[in-house]
C-alpha cells in the first residue's frame, strides 16, 4: 500500500520527508517569508527548529518573519516577547539574518475595542476581511491608535537589538502590506475626518476661500468631509478640486502616519531601518492604494518593498522602484500565483530567472513567500530551483548609467478615465511601459522617475539628455518647472497635447 501523503509541510517537516543536501550560501541576501502562525502550526520548537534548517538547507540565508501586535501586548503597555525569542534565536543560530515585519494586521482586543482605531469605508461602516470569522483593520489617523502602534514599534526595535535584522517593515493592510486597503479609496473614519478637516483648514486661509473652489456653501468646518467613493468627476477639462484637496490629504496624512512610525523605530533602536511594502508602485490599482505617491509618505525610510507579480516586467519594476534613491527589497509571490497566471509548468525556471533579473536591476533584497505546500517543496528539491538560481547568478549585472528616463506623471496616474479623464484607462502606465521597453530593446539603460522623486531630489534629473514624458496631461506644477530646468531634452509620447497643473491650469 502506498503511504499517505502528509497534509502540510510541516507534517513532512516532522516525518524527515525533505532530506536536502545544503546549498552553497548565495553571495545576496536571498529570503525566505515565515509566519507569525507558522510558530503554532509547526507544533513544538523541535519541528520549527527543523522548518528553519530546511530553508538553511534550500539555500536562503535570511528570513523575513512577522510579530504579532496581539502576541506581544496583550494588555495596554504590557509587552512579553517570550513567544518569539526561541524562535527568532533558531533562526540566528542557524547563520541567518532577519528581517522583521511589524505585524499590527493583527490588532490587541483592547484596540479592536476602540471603534475610533478602526477602518471605515464609505458607507459607514467598519471594514472588514470576508471571512468567516471577520477581523477588522485598524486606520491611520486616531491619535490614541497612533500612539499604541508607535509604542509597539519601539518596543520591537528596542527588542530586537543585537539581532542580526536588516530592516523593519509594517504589515497591516489586507495583503500583509503597508498600502491603503485595496477596496476602498481611504480611511473614512471620524478620526480621518477629523484629520482631513485638519488638513483643508491648514491648505486654506477661511472657510469661504474652500467654498470658492469647491463651489460649495458650508456654513462651518464641521459640515466639511470625505464624501468620494468613487472620486468626483472632472468639471470639463479641469480637474474637481475637491477631489484633488482629497488626494493631497491622503498623502499628507500618508506621510505623517510613516513619519510617527519611522520616527518609533528609531526610538527603540537609532541604528534600525524601516520601510514600507508596497506591491506594485506603477499598476492598475495603484491610485486605489496610493502607491504611486509611495515615495512622498516613504521619504524618511531607507527601505522601498515591492511585491512585483509573475507576468510582470523585472527590469521596470526595479527602475521604478530605485528611482527614489532608497535600499530595494522585493517579495516575489509563491506557486498559487504562477498557477493564477497559468505559469506553473515554468514555475521553477522563472522563479530562478526573476530572482536573479531582480538583483541584476538593483535589488538589494529579495524574498520568496507562500511555499508552504507540501508539493511545491517536493518541486524545490526535485527540479532543482536553488542550482537554477545559483547558475543565474553567475550572469554579471549590466546595468550602465542611464541616459534616458521615462516619466510617470503622479496625477495622470490618478486623474485616470475612471476618475474622470476623457484617456483610455491605464494609458499612462502601458504608455510608460511600452517606451521603457522600446529603449531598452535598443540596447538603452533607463530609468523611471516619477514626482516625488523629482522633489525629494532634483539633481537627479541632472544625468538625463532625455526624458519622455508619456501620454501627460496633468503635472504637478513644480515637478514641471524641474523637469524644464533640467536640461534635458523632453520627449512627449502618446499623443500628448496641451499640459495642465494638477488643479487645471495650463502650463503648456
Amino acid at each position: 500500500m502506498g503511504v499517505t501523503p502528509p497534509a502540510t509541510i510541516f507534517d513532512a517537516v516532522r516525518a524527515n520527508q525533505f532530506p536536502v543536501a545544503r546549498q552553497t550560501p548565495p553571495s545576496v541576501t536571498y529570503a525566505y517569508t515565515m509566519r507569525s502562525w507558522d510558530r503554532r502550526n509547526c507544533g513544538d520548537l523541535a519541528t520549527w527548529e527543523k522548518y528553519v534548517r530546511l530553508h538553511r538547507d534550500l539555500g536562503y540565508n535570511n528570513i523575513s518573519f512577522d510579530i504579532a501586535w496581539s502576541d506581544v501586548e496583550v494588555r495596554a503597555g504590557e509587552y512579553d516577547f517570550s513567544g518569539y525569542d526561541q524562535h527568532l534565536k533558531a533562526i540566528v543560530d542557524e547563520g541567518m539574518s532577519l528581517q522583521i515585519k511589524m505585524n499590527t494586521r493583527a490588532m490587541p482586543a483592547w484596540i479592536r475595542a476602540n471603534r475610533d482605531a478602526l477602518l471605515y469605508g464609505p458607507d459607514g461602516r467598519v471594514v472588514e476581511d470576508n471571512r468567516e470569522q471577520p477581523v477588522p483593520y485598524h486606520n491611520f489617523a486616531d491619535p490614541y491608535l497612533i500612539e499604541a502602534m508607535q509604542g509597539f514599534y519601539r518596543k520591537v526595535a528596542e527588542h530586537s537589538r543585537g539581532l542580526p535584522n536588516l530592516f523593519f517593515v509594517g504589515a497591516f493592510a489586507c495583503s500583509f502590506e503597508s498600502e491603503y486597503h485595496g477596496g476602498i479609496w481611504t480611511d473614512y473614519s471620524p478620526a480621518a475626518q477629523r484629520q482631513f478637516r485638519e488638513y483643508l483648514r491648514s491648505a486654506y486661509r477661511s472657510l469661504a476661500e474652500l467654498n470658492a473652489s469647491w463651489l460649495t456653501v458650508f456654513a462651518t468646518w464641521d459640515e466639511v468631509g470625505i464624501t468620494w467613493q468613487p472620486p468626483e468627476k472632472m468639471r470639463g477639462e479641469r480637474p474637481d478640486p475637491r477631489f484633488v484637496d482629497f488626494m493631497k490629504y491622503r498623502e499628507w496624512a500618508g506621510r505623517r502616519f510613516f513619519d510617527a512610525m519611522h520616527e518609533a523605530i528609531k526610538a527603540g533602536d537609532g541604528k534600525a531601518e524601516y520601510g514600507p511594502q508596497v506591491g506594485r508602485i506603477v499598476c492598475e490599482v495603484g491610485p486605489l492604494r496610493g502607491t504611486v505617491g509611495a515615495f512622498y509618505w516613504a521619504a524618511n525610510c531607507e527601505w522601498m518593498f515591492v511585491d512585483p507579480a509573475p507576468i510582470d516586467d523585472m527590469p521596470w519594476e526595479m527602475a521604478v522602484a530605485r528611482a527614489g534613491g532608497k535600499k530595494v527589497a522585493v517579495e516575489l509571490d509563491g506557486p498559487y500565483s504562477y498557477r493564477n497566471h497559468k505559469l506553473d509548468e515554468r514555475l521553477t525556471v522563472l522563479y530562478a530567472e526573476q530572482s536573479a533579473a531582480c538583483y541584476e536591476h538593483g535589488a538589494d533584497y529579495v524574498c520568496h513567500a507562500n511555499w508552504t505546500e507540501t508539493r511545491d517543496y517536493a518541486r524545490v528539491v526535485n527540479e532543482g530551483l536553488f542550482r537554477r538560481f545559483a547558475d543565474a547568478q553567475r550572469v554579471a549585472p549590466r546595468r550602465a548609467r542611464a541616459a534616458d528616463a521615462v516619466f510617470v506623471g503622479k496625477w495622470d496616474s490618478y486623474l485616470r478615465k475612471d476618475l474622470g479623464w476623457a484617456a483610455q484607462p491605464d494609458q499612462v502606465r502601458e504608455t510608460a511601459m511600452g517606451c521603457f521597453q522600446a529603449l531598452r530593446k535598443q540596447g538603452k539603460s533607463v530609468d523611471v522617475v516619477m514626482d516625488d522623486t523629482i522633489l525629494q531630489s532634483p539633481a537627479s534629473l541632472k544625468p538625463y539628455e532625455r526624458i519622455h514624458l508619456c501620454a501627460t496631461r496633468f503635472v504637478d506644477r513644480n515637478v514641471w518647472m524641474l523637469l524644464r530646468a533640467s536640461g534635458a531634452e523632453l520627449v512627449f509620447v502618446g499623443g500628448t497635447g496641451k499640459v495642465r497643473d494638477e488643479a487645471g491650469a495650463e502650463i503648456r
